[in-house]
């Protein structure tokens, strides 16, 4: 098997987003969202990466972490959970290998709020790839309350969704994937998944 490691996430070095996961397939968002004409799925040279079984996605919280980022994780998890198109569950493991997402107690890798690093696998399908793992770290000032509690509930939120599989959109300021989520502070931190949210993870998880 094919394994490699990608930090998709990581907004401070915005030419390592461009080389790991180029803007996939464009689509038109539906009437009920009047302020965005286009959203993106995820790719990597049009190659989508989503995690296998969307109907049991783990969530694992490392030893050491804040009581309010574990409360925040709950809340995102009640969020994405609400599209009905994946099930996050929380677990409380102390063995994280097979865990699909991990919070952990380090700083990211690069100057930004949150990094997400993903474990891949190549399948019999050429233009998917399995995402195994993902291991998110968040800013220490942004999880130890030094922001406001919104910006840390939206960053937390905006690292799930790319440990779904989720590029950063560049065209809604008020979705959850806004590509400058990682890296400035707003006094109205958007804290639910919006229409473009819903409609990029409905291509990556589509229903009957």
């Amino acid at each position: 098997m094919n394994f490699k490691k990608i930090l998709i996430s990581s907004i401070a070095d915005l030419s390592i987003f461009v080389v790991v996961s180029s803007t996939a397939a464009v689509t038109t968002v539906s009437a009920a969202s009047d302020q965005v004409a286009k959203v993106q799925a995820t790719s990597e040279n049009n190659k989508i990466d989503r995690v296998a079984d969307p109907d049991d996605i783990t969530v694992g919280i490392q030893p050491g972490v804040s009581q309010q980022v574990r409360q925040d994780v709950k809340y995102a998890i009640e969020q994405w959970n609400s599209t009905k198109l994946i099930h996050l569950r929380l677990t409380n493991t102390t063995d994280f290998n097979d865990v699909n997402i991990t919070f952990t107690n380090r700083d990211p890798n690069k100057s930004s709020w949150g990094s997400s690093l993903n474990l891949i696998q190549d399948t019999n399908d050429p233009s998917v790839k399995t995402l195994l793992e993902t291991l998110i770290s968040l800013d220490p000032q942004l999880r130890t309350g030094q922001y406001g509690n919104d910006d840390l509930e939206h960053t937390i939120m905006h690292e799930m969704g790319h440990a779904l599989g989720l590029n950063d959109n560049y065209a809604d300021k008020n979705a959850i994937m806004y590509y400058t989520s990682d890296f400035y502070s707003t006094n109205n931190a958007t804290v639910k998944v919006n229409a473009s949210d819903y409609q990029n993870l409905k291509l990556l998880y589509p229903t009957d």
